[in-house]
């Protein structure tokens, strides 16, 4: 019988850092990201959250003053945008900062269950209307 050969592993925190931007993990168990990929991350959220708010707020303003614009489905694709709006002003921003940036929740105890609750709210008035 002969002794199996020893399989070499490498953990992520043994890993040394790749093009891809991640670093080793940290004494909490969490991969960092290199300060060039944090900004690409802080760069894209800032894109989505602009287009999010701009292009859902347009939707709005165009069935508010067009009067052919107001009928059944579209006043649905309304609601929609509307909840969009809430979840990229509310929810987005919050949830970025914490698990991003600072990775800890520093908004306080008061808001934590608030955010958790709008965005919950938010995203099942989302499915909600996308449903019906």
């Amino acid at each position: 019988m002969e002794p199996e050969a020893a399989v070499e592993t490498t953990s992520l925190a043994q890993a040394s850092p790749n093009a891809s931007g991640w670093s080793p993990e940290d004494a909490s168990g969490t991969a960092e990201l290199s300060v060039y990929a944090k900004s690409l991350v802080i760069v894209l959220y800032a894109v989505v959250i602009v287009v999010a708010i701009g292009g859902n707020a347009t939707v709005c303003a165009i069935v508010a003053t067009h009067l052919h614009m107001r009928t059944v489905t579209n006043y649905f694709i309304v609601s929609l945008a509307c909840s969009d709006v809430l979840m990229a002003t509310l929810c987005i921003p919050m949830t970025f900062v914490s698990n991003v940036l600072v990775h800890y929740w520093p908004f306080g105890a008061t808001l934590c269950p608030v955010v958790f609750y709008s965005q919950v709210t938010i995203s099942s008035m989302i499915c909600s209307i996308a449903g019906s």
